[in-house]
């Protein structure tokens, strides 16, 4: 496969909300909490690498620690091979058996609602998760719009936010649509 076909196949892939929720919450901003405990300041995450969906999707669909060992370790050849580039990150799960570990770990966990955090790092995945709701469900509203929310709308909007995060975070139905 051509860089071309690569990029015309990675353009056709979309991941389910839970791959997606998972890799963004249960890996990227637990990453960032557990990271800066100490500090204050809140990061605005970008999108990961499609391979780190990629590889989250295989673990949530039930792929065994030795079977994602061996996927991963071909990928990276093949992806090393093409000289097709991605973040550090993904370049470090991809060739590093035990950060490939951890992020099998924390999407395990996510999936499962069993994260094995402490409450401040369990309150700054929720601050996320509400804060990216929010911002979803506003741009929603003003696109319907073509204005902003009546403070109402905006209190009831905030109050399904912590519901949402709630339910994704230690609910029975956590992975559900995000926003939409």
């Amino acid at each position: 496969m051509i860089m071309a076909d690569y990029e015309e196949y990675k353009e056709g892939l979309e991941y389910s909300k839970e791959v997606k929720n998972a890799v963004r919450y249960g890996y990227q901003y637990r990453k960032e909490a557990e990271e800066n405990k100490d500090s204050n300041v809140k990061y605005c995450i970008g999108d990961p690498s499609e391979i780190l969906y990629w590889i989250a999707n295989m673990i949530i669909g039930g792929l065994s620690w030795d079977l994602l060992k061996y996927a991963v370790k071909k990928a990276s050849k093949w992806i090393s091979k093409r000289r097709i580039k991605t973040d550090q990150e993904t370049i470090e799960i991809l060739t590093n058996e035990i950060r490939l570990k951890i992020f099998y770990e924390y999407i395990k966990e996510f999936e499962e609602h069993k994260m094995s955090v402490d409450n401040k790092t369990l309150k700054y995945i929720k601050e996320e998760i509400v804060a990216d709701y929010v911002s979803n469900i506003m741009v929603e509203k003003y696109l319907q719009k073509e204005q902003p929310p009546e403070p109402d709308e905006y209190v009831k909007i905030i109050r399904d936010a912590f519901i949402y995060a709630d339910n994704m975070l230690d609910g029975e139905n956590a992975i559900g649509e995000y926003g939409e």
